[in-house]
């Protein structure tokens, strides 16, 4: 073989021990952080830092089309996490502050501790647990606002599945609000992809609702990225949305 080649397969195996040396250093540590707009039931592991990244196009819009939702979530104890997050939309080519924002989901019954590790191997196992959600939001130019979320979920086998039922209040004097739901169901292909669907909106009008068929890659227990997309039944140029999802554990 010439020597050229030798040296180039060499650097290529040395490449490929780092990569693989560098993922499994990650350690095992899960964030819940399992669907693009429905909340997982599981809760972040205690003492856990997760970096999270989402981003959303609106390629119908001229105008504020382009969100970016930075955050960081921590994970307090077994049944409880924080996370901080906030809101960036773009005018005019300018990117601005839209709200900032607290949630804690708090785990109340069951199985809340995410478990994926061999959930492809788990043909008879599956488990089930209940979470409560609450976020307040701080919003620049329109009303803050108050949410929180029942969210039921659990795995069977490859499959994992999640109910939310929404209430949403605003704390100015409008005093508006609304009650919805968001189902969201996803299934492993392998042990890093998976592909999945979720379906959310209002019980004020059931058949106005959104579809979000996407991809879930997990590269390690540190590192998920999903991809996916939006798509509202009345087919307005807001309803559809390109989505992007990152979590990066530390």
């Amino acid at each position: 073989m010439p020597h050229f080649l030798t040296r180039h397969m060499k650097r290529a195996r040395i490449t490929l021990v780092t990569l693989s040396l560098l993922l499994s250093s990650l350690a095992v540590a899960h964030h819940g952080k399992k669907y693009f707009v429905t909340g997982s039931h599981e809760v972040s592991d205690p003492g856990a830092w997760h970096v999270l990244l989402s981003t959303e196009y609106k390629p119908r819009l001229d105008q504020q089309n382009i969100g970016i939702e930075p955050g960081i979530l921590y994970g307090i104890s077994k049944s409880m996490d924080v996370e901080f997050h906030s809101h960036h939309s773009n005018e005019n080519g300018i990117f601005h502050l839209e709200a900032i924002a607290v949630e804690s989901r708090l785990g109340l019954f069951g199985n809340y501790v995410e478990d994926e590790d061999n959930i492809a191997e788990r043909d008879h196992e599956s488990h089930f647990g209940m979470t409560l959600l609450v976020e307040f939001e701080k919003a620049f130019g329109h009303e803050d606002n108050v949410e929180g979320r029942f969210i039921v979920g659990g795995d069977v086998a490859a499959t994992s599945y999640a109910l939310n039922l929404i209430w949403q209040r605003s704390l100015e004097k409008s005093g508006s609000q609304g009650v919805g739901f968001a189902l969201g169901l996803k299934r492993n292909l392998v042990s890093v992809i998976g592909i999945g669907i979720e379906v959310d909106g209002g019980f004020d009008n059931i058949e106005d609702f959104r579809w979000t068929p996407g991809i879930y890659i997990s590269a390690s227990e540190k590192l998920d990225l999903k991809i996916g997309a939006s798509f509202g039944i009345r087919g307005l140029p807001g309803d559809q949305v390109v989505r992007t999802s990152l979590v990066l554990g530390f």
